[in-house]
């Protein structure tokens, strides 16, 4: 593997909750964003992701959009339930 991630991997289940973890606990510590839940946070990460890789790979359409407002549901509550089990252990 050359690289760390692509916007083909982005665009797996797994790609795509890896990232909006990352990225969710990172925009987390920004101050104006505390006043927002995680849960939201995560759930915008994981929309902005899904649709800026679909840009990036040219698979981008009004019926994959429709789509991602789903699927970012499901990333999102991935994500927050690996974020859960990571701090649970780690106490």
């Amino acid at each position: 593997m050359n690289e760390f991630l692509t916007w083909e991997y982005l665009l797996t289940f797994g790609g795509c909750v890896a990232g909006t973890a990352i990225v969710t606990e990172l925009l987390k510590r920004v101050s104006f964003l505390k006043r927002f839940s995680s849960q939201f946070i995560s759930y915008v990460v994981a929309l902005v992701i899904l649709v800026v890789a679909q840009l990036a790979t040219g698979t981008l359409t009004w019926q994959m959009v429709a789509l991602d407002v789903f699927n970012a549901a499901v990333v999102s509550f991935s994500s927050n339930g690996v974020y859960d089990a990571v701090d649970t252990i780690t106490k």
